[in-house]
């Protein structure tokens, strides 16, 4: 599978740069692996605290027929009640694309929200995955 860039970011600013956490898929080297998608203190809630994720949203850059378009996003959401990650998800839009006679450039980026009064003492995760289609 390609993707050109694998992303998680907290939902507030962070310390330092401001830069955002690389997912150690996107990387050869992956960086120190306790610096990646670890909950830290300063975002807003505790290490220890719940995650409760909602499903993928996927965004097409490019004008996309309804159907087909309509079709990766049932995918998307199947594979996410299924219990998959988001890697997981991304796959199964990509192999659905490229059976269909398109390539998919995908970038994916993990949003994570604290302090949610819905759900109190968890943090909430969804994926924004951005879907760039090519006929191939």
């Amino acid at each position: 599978m390609k993707y050109r860039a694998f992303f998680s970011a907290p939902a507030a600013p962070t310390v330092g740069d401001g830069a955002a956490l690389r997912h150690p898929v996107a990387q050869a080297a992956p960086p120190d692996s306790a610096s990646v998608n670890v909950p830290r203190p300063e975002y807003g809630m505790p290490r220890t605290s719940a995650m409760h994720r909602m499903p993928p949203v996927l965004q097409f850059v490019v004008p996309v027929d309804a159907n087909l378009s309509g079709y990766l996003i049932n995918a998307a959401l199947q594979r996410h009640l299924a219990g998959a990650d988001s890697r997981a998800v991304c796959d199964e839009v990509y192999m659905i694309a490229l059976r269909q006679g398109f390539h998919a450039t995908i970038n994916v980026q993990e949003v994570v929200a604290a302090g949610m009064p819905s759900f109190p003492g968890q943090r909430i995760l969804t994926t924004l995955v951005m879907v760039d289609l090519q006929h191939a």
